[in-house]
C-alpha cells in the first residue's frame, strides 16, 4: 500500500508510518485494517484534513473537491444560511459568507444574526419610526412593521404616514368635528384639536360641547 505524499498531510503520514511500525509482524489484511482505523480517527476525531487546502473540501478518491452548493467549512459539515440573499441561498464554500449578501433583517458574515433593537431592512441601513407605539418604539427587524401598532394620529406599516385629512387618534378611526370652525372642519392628526378654533356656539378642544349664552338679570 503506497500512499502519496502530495495527497496527504505530513502528520497523516507520519501517524500511518508509525503505526506500520508498531503492527509488524501482522498479516496483510490486518495491517491494512489497522492502517483505516487510523485514518478514520485522523479525518473524524481529529477533524484534520488529507491534504485538503482550507479543510474546506471532499477527499473524494484521487482529489480534493469544493463543498457541494449549500455546504462549507471543515469537512463540508455546515450548511449555508437560510437567511443569505438570492434564490439558492449561496455562500463561500470557505467560510459560509453570503455571496449576495443578506435578506432583509439580518446582518453578520453568515447572515444569522438578526438586526440590532430599533434597526430593520437591508444591511439594517433603517430605523423603526419614531412613531411606533410603545416606549422602545419596537419594529419588526426585517420589514419595520410597528409591533405595538401605531402612535395616535399615524397610520401605515411602519407608522411614518399621518392619518388622512379629517381624521384623528389611534388608527385614525375618529373624524374631526363638524363644528370645526373653516371650510375642511381640518384638526389636528393627534388628538382632533380644531385648527381654526369652533364654529359661534361650540366649545371644547374638538369643538363638541355646546355653548350656552348667559342669560341677562
Amino acid at each position: 500500500m503506497r500512499l502519496s505524499s502530495s495527497r496527504y498531510s505530513p502528520l497523516y503520514l507520519g501517524l500511518v508510518a508509525r503505526l506500520v511500525w508498531e503492527v509488524r509482524g501482522l498479516r496483510p489484511d490486518a495491517i491494512i485494517e489497522a492502517i483505516r482505523n487510523a485514518e478514520t480517527f485522523f479525518w473524524e476525531e481529529l477533524g484534520m484534513g488529507r491534504g485538503c487546502p482550507n479543510d474546506t473540501y471532499l477527499m473524494q478518491e484521487e482529489s480534493c473537491e469544493e463543498c457541494p452548493s449549500g455546504k462549507y467549512g471543515v469537512n463540508c459539515n455546515e450548511s449555508c444560511s437560510a437567511h443569505c440573499a438570492g434564490t439558492n441561498n449561496a455562500c463561500s464554500h470557505i467560510n459560509g459568507s453570503c455571496v449576495e449578501g443578506c435578506d432583509p433583517g439580518y446582518t453578520g458574515e453568515t447572515c444569522n444574526q438578526e438586526c440590532p433593537s430599533g434597526k430593520y431592512g437591508v444591511n439594517c441601513n433603517k430605523r423603526c419610526s419614531a412613531h411606533c407605539a410603545g416606549t422602545a418604539n419596537a419594529c419588526s427587524h426585517i420589514n419595520g412593521s410597528c409591533v405595538e401598532g401605531c402612535d395616535p394620529g399615524y397610520t401605515g406599516e411602519t407608522c411614518n404616514q399621518e392619518c388622512p385629512s379629517g381624521k384623528y387618534g389611534v388608527n385614525c378611526n375618529k373624524s374631526c368635528s363638524a363644528h370645526c370652525a373653516g371650510t375642511n372642519n381640518a384638526c389636528s392628526h393627534i388628538n382632533g384639536s380644531c385648527a381654526e378654533g369652533c364654529f359661534p356656539g361650540y366649545t371644547g378642544e374638538t369643538c363638541e360641547k355646546r355653548k350656552y349664552a348667559e342669560r341677562s338679570s
